[in-house]
């Protein structure tokens, strides 16, 4: 039973390797082919060529010399001669067959020659013709050679000339079809090389196909799984970048990364609040630039405070959290306020109860005396302690004051609120000297306090009357979100000395005043979730401002 082939053994048969090596391989084989038969048809011509040179041509210079000699009638020159050529002869190495023939034959021509010697010519100038004979035919044995040497010499070189330019076309032609061959294989190595930069610049590498089992298929495969792995990373990464952008996005407090003089990264907060970006143009706000690392409260040039933490991040870098917590110090004023007010009116409201029952009695029994007095002098007195009676009466209600109960919110119509307050509190104000003018327009209604707006703003008059003012404008401003009611006089103005603790609980300048009109008429307004201030910067006399927001009551279930 065949057992099932692993892809390993698949890619490996199916190797780009394996053929490209095999292709080479065959290529190379045939080249060394061509250049060895080369080799060996060449060595033969040349050692065709070498007879000739070392052997045949000698030969026939030798020749030439015993037949000059036998023809001078020198015959004591041949043997030396003869011995030359025999040395020759033998030089010419392990023959073939038909060359040993003809060495074989020029061997008898020597010796011949040496018999003809032997026998001895006429020295008187007899007849030479025998030796005369032998070595012409010696020279045309050697002619002979000479020819048929250089003739077959000739023919090899051709048939070698022919073979190698045959040969080497079959060898041109092999090696280009395996540069063609090896060209299409690689081909795909182009494109994929294109896609992994294009991968690497952050582009889409597009789709690639490569058939086969080979390694560039595998490969271009594996790098269609990574690309498409990666741009599934990337949407992931994105899809958290954005995520975490918008977390970002939604925390209050100021986030900026600083690595060096660049940042890295802010948030909406950090642009709202600071109004810097990302980049290596800008840089945090000059009160944050030199922070060391901590936590710092940072007041801005506007009066805005800012409470700033900074830490190190990475080599060089800084991590910036900071929040606007101007309005977070305020509520903590007014919370710290409020409970103040709050103790002291317990403390007062204890001792207002104490002494409203025994001024209650001297009250009562000063009516009673009244009756039964009858000195004009005494009447006098008794109508000064009652004056100061009511003066503690009063002050009393004040502190009392401090324990209100919390507000009730109704329907009221601003205008005509003040408008019959102002009526109410005329004639007396007139009395003193003060006129009251009212800008406002009747016919809106507000959701609000109406007695709490009653206080406030008698509160307001009296402290202007008691101001020496003699002219007092109240203007009343509302739209659909607020109420602003605004009271303005001509009168000696707040001093400078309280004007930082303006509102706070027994703060005045007056001698008969208690320090908690305007302290008692804030935190009514704060408790209605609005504010009363004081407007600098006026000409003359005093202008304050009450603002309140637009509240509107549950709906009954």
């Amino acid at each position: 039973m065949a057992s099932a082939q692993s892809p390993q053994s698949r890619v490996l048969r199916g190797s780009l390797r394996v053929r490209l090596l095999l292709a080479f391989s065959v290529a190379l084989a045939l080249f060394a082919a061509t250049q060895a038969w080369q080799v060996v048809r060449l060595r033969r011509i040349g050692a065709a060529l070498d007879v000739v040179s070392h052997v045949y041509l000698p030969l026939t210079r030798l020749t030439a010399r015993m037949d000059a000699a036998a023809e001078s009638r020198h015959p004591e020159r041949l043997p030396t001669l003869i011995g030359d050529a025999r040395l020759l002869v033998a030089r010419a190495g392990p023959p073939d067959a038909e060359e040993a023939a003809a060495l074989a034959a020029m061997t008898r021509q020597l010796n011949g020659l040496e018999e003809s010697l032997g026998s001895g010519p006429d020295p008187d100038g007899g007849d030479n013709a025998p030796l005369t004979d032998t070595i012409g035919r010696l020279s045309t044995l050697v002619d002979g050679r000479v020819a048929v040497i250089s003739e077959r010499a000739a023919r090899q070189h051709e048939r070698t000339l022919r073979g190698t330019l045959l040969l080497t076309i079959v060898s041109l032609a092999v090696g280009a079809a395996v540069l063609v061959a090896s060209t299409r294989a690689l081909k795909p190595i182009h494109e994929l090389t294109l896609r992994v930069r294009r991968l690497a610049a952050g582009e889409a590498p597009g789709p690639l196909t490569v058939a086969g089992d080979d390694e560039i298929a595998v490969l271009a495969r594996a790098f269609g799984q990574m690309a498409t792995a990666v741009a599934e990373r990337d949407q992931e990464l994105m899809a958290l970048s954005d995520y975490l952008r918008r977390v970002l996005d939604q925390i209050t407090a100021a986030v900026v990364v600083q690595e060096g003089a660049e940042l890295r990264v802010t948030n909406a907060s950090a642009r709202r609040l600071w109004g810097v970006a990302p980049g290596p143009e800008t840089t945090v706000p000059e009160p944050v630039r030199a922070l060391a690392p901590g936590r710092h409260e940072v007041r801005w040039p506007d009066g805005r405070v800012h409470d700033v933490n900074v830490v190190p991040f990475g080599e060089q870098g800084r991590l910036i959290v900071g929040e606007d917590v101007t309005e977070r110090g305020r509520d903590r004023e007014r919370l710290q306020r409020s409970e103040r007010l709050a103790l002291i009116g317990q403390m007062l409201a204890q001792v207002t109860h104490e002494v409203r029952n025994p001024l209650n009695a001297i009250s009562l029994n000063a009516e009673l005396l009244r009756d039964d007095l009858r000195s004009a002098e005494a009447l006098a007195l008794l109508d000064q302690l009652m004056a100061e009676i009511r003066r503690l009466e009063a002050v009393t209600e004040r502190y009392l004051n401090l324990t209100r109960r919390s507000p009730a919110l109704g329907p009221e119509d601003p205008a005509r609120l003040v408008r019959g307050i102002l009526d109410l509190e005329a004639p007396r104000l007139r009395r003193e000297g003060v006129e009251v003018e009212l800008s406002a327009t009747e016919g809106t209604l507000f959701e609000t306090d109406g007695s709490v707006l009653r206080q406030v703003l008698l509160n307001l008059l009296r402290n202007a009357a008691e101001a020496n003012a003699r002219r007092v404008l109240v203007t009343v401003c509302h739209s659909a979100d607020a109420l602003d009611i605004e009271v303005r006089d001509d009168g000696n103005g707040v001093d400078p000395s309280v004007t930082s603790r303006l509102f706070s609980p027994f703060a005045t300048t007056r001698a008969r005043g208690t320090g908690l009109g305007l302290a008692v008429s804030r935190q009514l307004v704060e408790d209605l979730g609005g504010s009363l201030v004081h407007v600098e910067g006026a000409a003359a006399g005093a202008t304050f401002r009450v603002s309140l927001p637009r509240v509107d009551r549950p709906e009954a279930v």
